[in-house]
């Protein structure tokens, strides 16, 4: 059995950088990978210079609401997508009003973009390997926003990092029984934790 995270991190790639998904698919020449959180500003945007970077990160906020109790034989989990894009700006772009417009203009319509592909009901359930991601619906439930950093500079290109949070649901079988089995009960808590 593969582990969920890790296919839902390769799934994210595919959908966002390789134009994988049912429906609602995000052109390949869009996004590239190489970029990740704290990263120099200077290097993001030598990496951006040919087309917008992203990075996505996954953080698991807890069990989520409506899991069954903790003996069941899976449990749900509420999770944080965070993708970071990364796009350059152009000396010019950084210096003109209308120029640096139109690459917020680029920047705030990859919300959508991501948006639209990442909470598509299917596009996220396994990867092209057949990996399953865990997540209900094969989608990420709810946008909950983006924040938008402009870095400019008057000799040198500039740099606009936007993040976008997303929110979603993780489907995990867990351990019942001292025997590893997923199914029936067994008292026999062995202190460790998830």
């Amino acid at each position: 059995m593969s582990d969920p995270i890790h296919a839902l991190y390769v799934r994210l790639r595919e959908v966002i950088e390789a134009n994988a998904g049912a429906l609602r698919t995000i052109d390949a020449a869009r996004f590239a990978g190489g970029t990740y959180t704290g990263q120099d500003a200077d290097e993001m945007g030598r990496r951006a210079a040919s087309t917008a970077r992203v990075d996505a990160t996954v953080t698991i906020e807890g069990r989520h609401a409506a899991s069954p109790p903790i003996n069941s034989s899976y449990a749900l989990y509420s999770l944080r997508v965070s993708i970071v894009v990364a796009r350059h700006l152009h000396v010019h772009e950084s210096l003109l009003d209308a120029a640096r417009d139109e690459v917020k203009a680029l920047a705030s319509e990859d919300a959508l973009v991501l948006f639209e592909a990442l909470t598509y009901p299917g596009n996220l359930t396994t990867t092209a390997a057949g990996a399953e991601t865990g997540l209900v619906s094969g989608m990420l439930a709810e946008y909950r926003g983006s924040t938008m950093d402009v870095h400019l500079r008057t000799d040198e290109p500039g740099l606009i990092v936007t993040t976008h949070e997303f929110g979603g649901v993780l489907k995990r079988a867990q351990q019942v029984s001292a025997t590893g089995a997923s199914s029936g009960y067994s008292s026999g808590y062995d202190g460790g934790y998830l």
